[in-house]
């Protein structure tokens, strides 16, 4: 609980442009603190005291697994975890987009429905690039889903630009909330429960920020400190955030 006026905390600013994120349990404002993720907060009426502790328990990892028994045994799980998440009341779509982790939920959900599946992806009217609406066209043919697409420009962003910014909270440095908001808002005319895969790729450590937090831990911040002048000289942003991010000390 926070007394006063809110006050702007000037290193929290300067992490958020460095990450385009505020990690918990860190906020852009002093004296107000995030719970960190797999941890619970408890406040005792009693004492009037709070208490933050994990509720993740340690889990045993077996390693003697051969490379394709692994491969086998994530996909029997892959499986399971999505046909788990099929039993409900109400019919159940998925967001579907250009990638595999999207098409790889969409296939086992199709698998064990009876009927196809109603599949939805966003794409822009002026950015072909950026377009994803080809790739999952051809998914969705490939998995014979009932397939939709939304369309929106660049007009569409401005309309509910403060809208996502309320429902966000937070300042965070992603596009992709607005043209999720109008996914969403679209899907809800048919649905109320859709398959998404957003987070496919955490438990594989797919995506290269990951693959950095191994260095971070096997090298010294000040090492990543020294390569701040290079990633700069190189004027490429992904370069230049690897370096401010690695420099930072890990004192979780």
């Amino acid at each position: 609980h926070y007394k006063g006026k809110l006050k702007i905390d000037q290193e929290n600013i300067a992490e958020l442009l460095k990450l385009r994120y505020n990690p918990s349990p860190d906020t852009i404002f002093q004296g107000i603190l995030k719970v960190r993720p797999g941890h619970i907060l408890e406040y005792d009426l009693e004492k009037s005291s709070i208490d933050v502790y994990s509720y993740i328990n340690p889990v045993a990892i077996v390693k003697n697994y051969s490379f394709s028994k692994a491969v086998d045994k994530y996909g029997q799980l892959f499986e399971d975890a999505v046909k788990r998440q099929l039993m409900s009341d109400v019919e159940v779509g998925a967001l579907l987009s250009g990638g595999i982790d999207s098409a790889l939920v969409t296939y086992f959900a199709q698998k064990h429905s009876s009927d196809r599946i109603k599949t939805y992806t966003v794409g822009f009217e002026e950015n072909e690039y950026a377009n994803e609406i080809d790739d999952a066209q051809r998914s969705a043919e490939f998995l014979k889903t009932d397939h939709n697409n939304v369309i929106i420009s660049a007009n569409n962003f401005k309309k509910i630009f403060e809208e996502t910014c309320r429902i966000v909270e937070e300042p965070l440095g992603t596009t992709s909330i607005l043209p999720m908001y109008y996914l969403n808002e679209a899907v809800s005319k048919d649905l109320k429960v859709v398959l998404t895969g957003q987070g496919a790729d955490e438990p594989l450590g797919g995506y290269t920020r990951y693959k950095g937090e191994i260095l971070a831990d096997k090298f010294p911040s000040f090492m990543f400190q020294l390569m701040k002048p290079i990633a700069n000289y190189s004027k490429k942003e992904r370069w230049i955030r690897a370096a401010q991010s690695l420099s930072i000390k890990n004192d979780v």
